[in-house]
């Protein structure tokens, strides 16, 4: 494990209640009375751990005739993970073939391939809980079951949440592809493939009547099942032709494609069951059916995407580049206006290498090339529901209607018929370059990135609306960026070498607009940070500022009494929502990606490690579980440092800069040949440490949080600890 939260242990919980029992403050004292001494020394993290072990195993087999080529390959992976009960199993078979006729001028490519998987997930929950369990509490009753307090809120046992469910997903999946390709002459190629892909996803759920929740709600055992089926199936054809005419090499393609995707599910859930035993194997015998408690639902969507392309390409000399592209593509997802866009796309590049006034240099730079282009891409990134029409979906509410009590149907989107497709145009310009006999090379790339007409749902009045939300393309967005590249091998000798690549990344971002004429939208407060106490967003989306802006009060001090004192923006001389600011971003600024491979004779060693700079975290545990105020339950070991004794608030207090590198892997190999056997090639074992170490100064788990979406940077309460792994393996080449 990469880390843990350090909370108190029994000593030190009982030592803080002994001072808080004489303490001047009443809450304090009120405060000991409930931090009870049940006389158990318990470290609640390591009760959910188990000690995990995982085998991968890859067996490829290949070979061919004159004609025919084939390849399978089989893998299979059982991996436990850290948690009790986690664990994943999954098989994987593909096998493909290759068969040349007609003298080669068909070629036929097949691919069929199957996966099973099977997996056991839990519930992070179980974390949360370990963090706040009081460490004089027993795991289980002299009986044997599990101790826990009947109606407290949000206080369960983590050892029960782990092993008092049952949760088993299992999924296949099917998929293959035929393609020929057929060469009318040299410069004339018609390709044709076509594909499908099928996933079937059943899960089942069951808690027993005996579990901690079941006997707190009074019910005898709670089930469901999900299924899933998800189906999508492709075609595209296309026409090459190239041709070389001295120093000038043409090349054009012209194509159609086509996707169809339907995904459909259904769910059912009951409960008081007359018996544990079925598990989720039998619904039917739940009593909720009958009483009219139990849920059910279903669901299909589908979507076409199709579309046609061409592209050009001619170079001269290989020394000048020119390509050009153009699709048109439609969707079912888009209103009936705008199913249809166009997005083109060019490229030019300069090989200044090949040129006469660049061989005084060559024996310094052998290799420098420029390279400019600009492009349009298409997001249709809507589920296949948010159809641009009207839809309706049941009302909470009955009205009595011949004689009986009918459920209401209301409006739940409006159409939209102009809804249309979202576009990135990216504007990029870079430089290839190597140097001393192509031992140090390296690129440049800089790039600005325009999306257009973001898709968003925007809140619109009711009436003339039916519903109070509507999706539309209203907003767009800047990203830009420069990187940096460079590819080195420092040492080159016949038992020794090192080689390194360095990836350095600069990128920004900036909202261009929210809102127009119809629909308005100054700012849009995002995120949660979570119940109990606090009613609060985490991010602010505003025009003119960058995206993951993180957006609550700034922090000042505690002042004399424990109590927080935030910053008065607004000066009006009370805190509220107004005073809420920007105090940090959630998006880093800089990334940095650093891989060195060393050999020496048969052994091989690589070193891999990622950074990323210039952003912030919130960090939620500390929220709740560093404030005194949180006690009778546990809390964290930071907070025997702070004065506080105030309820909870969400602020700057509790953002940290989350600049951080981290040894991704470390892999140390030897290699030994067989040059004189017919049989084995070579036999490589090696071992391999991922998730080696961090480099930062935030103090919670793990620094690498999520990053995406409009609520980057948000280290939540609910997460599965990160992990270090050690692997051995062997492997083999006949």
């Amino acid at each position: 494990m990469l880390n843990r939260i350090e909370v108190l242990d029994s000593t030190e919980y009982l030592a803080l209640r002994d001072s808080f029992a004489v303490s001047k403050i009443a809450t304090k004292r009120t405060r000991a009375k409930g931090m009870v001494n049940y006389g158990a020394d318990t470290d609640w993290f390591d009760e959910i751990l188990q000690t995990p072990f995982s085998q991968n195993h890859h067996l490829a087999l290949d070979g061919g005739m004159e004609k025919t080529n084939y390849r399978i390959s089989f893998d299979y992976s059982d991996q436990d993970g850290i948690l009790l009960n986690s664990h994943k199993q999954e098989l994987r078979v593909i096998a493909s073939v290759q068969q040349n006729a007609l003298n080669d001028k068909v070629k036929f490519n097949i691919q069929l391939g199957l996966t099973d998987n099977k997996s056991n997930p839990v519930d992070y929950n179980a974390v949360r809980q370990t963090i706040q369990r009081n460490p004089t509490e027993p795991v289980r009753n002299d009986d044997g079951s599990f101790f826990e307090f009947p109606g407290a809120w949000q206080y369960d046992n983590p050892v029960g949440v782990l092993t008092e469910r049952v949760v088993d997903n299992a999924g296949s999946r099917l998929f293959g592809n035929l393609g020929v390709d057929v060469y009318l002459t040299k410069s004339i190629k018609i390709n044709a493939t076509g594909g499908m892909n099928r996933y079937r996803q059943l899960n089942g759920f069951f808690m027993p009547s005996y579990s901690y929740p079941m006997e707190t709600a009074g019910i005898d055992g709670s089930a469901n099942r999900w299924a899933g089926n998800n189906f999508t199936k492709t075609f595209e054809s296309t026409f090459e032709w190239k041709k070389t005419y001295g120093s000038h090499n043409l090349a054009v393609l012209g194509g159609y494609a086509y996707e169809y995707y339907m995904r459909e599910e259904f769910y059912a859930s009951t409960g008081n069951f007359i018996t544990d035993d079925v598990l989720y194997n039998n619904l039917a015998l739940g009593s909720f059916l009958s009483e009219g408690r139990a849920e059910m639902t279903s669901y299909k969507g589908e979507s076409i995407l199709s579309g046609f392309f061409a592209r050009g390409s001619y170079s001269y000399g290989n020394k000048y580049f020119l390509s050009a592209s153009l699709r048109r593509e439609g969707s079912s997802k888009f209103g009936a206006n705008n199913k249809w866009g166009t997005f083109p796309a060019v490229s030019v590049a300069w090989d200044i290498s090949q040129e006469e006034f660049f061989k005084p240099v060559a024996g310094v730079i052998e290799f420098l090339k420029l390279r400019a282009g600009y492009g349009v891409t298409g997001n249709q990134g809507l589920d296949e529901y948010y159809i641009p029409i009207i839809r309706y979906g049941q009302d909470i509410g009955f009205f009595y209607y011949n004689g009986m009590q009918v459920r209401g149907y209301v409006p739940i989107s409006n159409a939209n018929p102009n809804l249309k497709w979202e576009t990135k145009a990216e504007y990029n310009i870079g430089i290839d370059w190597l140097s001393l006999n192509s031992r140090l090379g390296g690129t440049v790339d800089y790039y600005i990135r325009d999306t257009r007409d973001l898709l968003e749902e925007y809140d619109v009045p009711v009436p003339p609306n039916l519903s109070s939300q509507m999706w539309a393309n209203v907003g767009s967005m800047r990203n830009s960026g420069v990187e940096f590249t460079i590819n080195a091998t420092p040492v080159k000798k016949s038992k020794l070498s090192w080689d390194f690549n360095l990836i350095l990344d600069y990128r920004k971002n900036k909202v261009l607009s929210i809102q127009n004429d119809y629909y308005k939208l100054e700012y849009r407060n995002i995120g949660d940070v979570g119940a109990p106490g606090i009613s609060a967003w985490t991010h602010r989306l505003e025009e003119g500022e960058p995206v993951g802006n993180i957006h609550t009060y700034r922090f000042l001090e505690i002042d004399s009494v424990g109590k927080w004192v935030f910053d008065d923006i607004d000066t009006s001389g009370t805190i509220t929502t107004e005073d809420r600011t920007v105090v940090g971003n959630g998006v880093p600024d800089f990334y940095l990606g650093l891989t060195n491979t060393l050999r020496y004779g048969n052994f091989d060693l690589s070193v891999m490690l990622r950074g990323m700079f210039g952003h912030q975290i919130i960090n939620a545990k500390r929220i709740w579980h560093e404030n005194p105020m949180f006690l009778p339950r546990n809390i964290m070991k930071t907070a025997l440092d702070t004065e506080l004794w105030d309820d909870p608030e969400f602020s700057s207090y509790y953002v940290e800069d989350g600049d951080f590198v981290k040894i991704d892997n470390i892999t140390l190999g030897y290699t030994y040949p067989f040059t004189e056997n017919r049989y084995i090639k070579s036999i490589r074992i090696y071992g391999t440490v991922n998730n080696v170490f961090v480099f930062t100064r935030y103090t919670g788990l793990d620094p690498e949080v999520s990053f995406k979406g409009l609520e980057p940077g948000n280290d939540n309460r609910f997460d599965y600890p990160s992990v270090r792994t050690f692997i051995v393996g062997l492997s083999v080449k006949f």
